[in-house]
């Protein structure tokens, strides 16, 4: 539980009652004969509130003096009636009413309460990204008023709850805000409210990968990371071959995740110098027709990565996402990755170089 507002609460005790005699100099406190109290309601929370104090007084009521300007008081035959005003302060406060009938007076303390706003539960409160309502219990004594929220959230206050209402966050970046509310004259008291993204598909991975066509091929592991920029998505493979270029990545942002290809004949942001040469550094997309291992380039083509949407139970890695043949190259299987050089535009046959960098088969992501 989180005391947002400090407050002071008075002790809260039977209404104190001192009466007089005008003649009784030894105990002024002492029970006077012509007046005394017969009930006290002068208890009162933050709010503006109206109480009531009833006398036996057989002469009647001559005088009401009270020591605050934050109430008044009106008599009615034996009955006064006690109006106060709202208390906007952390601390509780008192008056005393001096209460006449004749010279013989009785004393009673009226008692307010300062503003006691509690929420219960913590400061910051973190929610996944699936639209959801969230309630916040809060313990108040006076009106609170909520602040203003983005479109994606609502606040509205239901008795003793902040009740928050989430829209669907279908972005790749959590989202955050500060709920403020002011109770009284207490200002700049916030909640801090954060709704988690998808799986952002920048960071960190690991790269599995064959350097044969074959499906029982050995297996391999390289760093790798995909980084966002001001061009979009690039994935950067660490191994001798590729770590100082970047192949492009073409994504689609979608409600539940990402459509992401690697389009064949992908400039990879790098020149190779061979034998005194610079050459274009390109991403091709490989296939087979028949078998694995006899496999052939496509310029024009693409290679598609999907991902898992669970994550991988025993394994030191949380999301997997897969290269995989998405049947637009009619009559092949596409199953790799070629980082081949080009002496210039149009990628293609008549600028395509033999020499090879490298080319990755049935190629996995596995994010960290």
């Amino acid at each position: 539980m989180k005391k947002i507002y400090g407050f002071f609460t008075l002790v809260v005790l039977a209404a104190m009652v001192f009466t007089a005699c005008s003649n009784d100099t030894t105990n002024p406190y002492a029970q006077g004969k012509n007046i005394s109290i017969v009930n006290a309601d002068v208890q009162f929370s933050a709010l503006p509130g109206t109480g009531s104090i009833t006398v036996s007084a057989p002469n009647g009521i001559s005088e009401v003096r009270k020591s605050s300007d934050w109430l008044t008081t009106s008599v009615s035959g034996n009955t006064i009636t006690v109006n106060v005003t709202a208390n906007e302060s952390l601390e509780g406060r008192s008056s005393r009413l001096t209460i006449f009938s004749g010279n013989d007076f009785v004393e009673v303390t009226v008692q307010q309460m300062g503003i006691d706003v509690v929420v219960v539960g913590p400061s910051e409160v973190k929610v996944e990204r699936a639209a959801q309502e969230y309630r916040i219990p809060i313990r108040h004594n006076v009106p609170v008023e909520l602040g203003e929220t983005p479109d994606w959230l609502t606040a509205t206050l239901e008795g003793d709850e902040i009740v928050l209402t989430f829209t669907k966050n279908t972005g790749d970046e959590p989202r955050q805000c500060d709920l403020s509310y002011t109770a009284g004259n207490v200002l700049d008291n916030k909640i801090t409210i954060i709704q988690n993204s998808k799986e952002s598909l920048a960071g960190d991975y690991v790269f599995e990968y064959q350097t044969s066509g074959s499906t029982t091929g050995t297996k391999y592991k390289a760093e790798a990371t995909i980084v966002k920029d001001s061009e979009g998505y690039k994935l950067i493979i660490k191994t001798d071959a590729a770590k100082d270029y970047s192949i492009p990545l073409v994504v689609t942002n979608t409600e539940d995740g990402y459509i992401v290809n690697i389009y064949s004949a992908s400039y990879m942001n790098g020149k190779y110098n061979l034998s005194g040469t610079d050459y274009d550094v390109v991403a091709l997309i490989m296939g087979y027709a028949s078998s694995p291992t006899s496999v052939t380039r496509t310029y024009s083509n693409t290679i598609s990565i999907e991902a898992e949407t669970q994550e991988l139970t025993g394994e030191e890695y949380r999301f997997k996402y897969a290269f995989g043949d998405n049947k637009c190259w009619n009559g092949y299987t596409i199953h790799g990755i070629r980082i081949a050089l080009f002496s210039g535009t149009p990628y293609a046959s008549k600028t395509y170089n033999s020499t090879v960098l490298a080319t990755y088969y049935y190629p996995t992501l596995y994010k960290k």
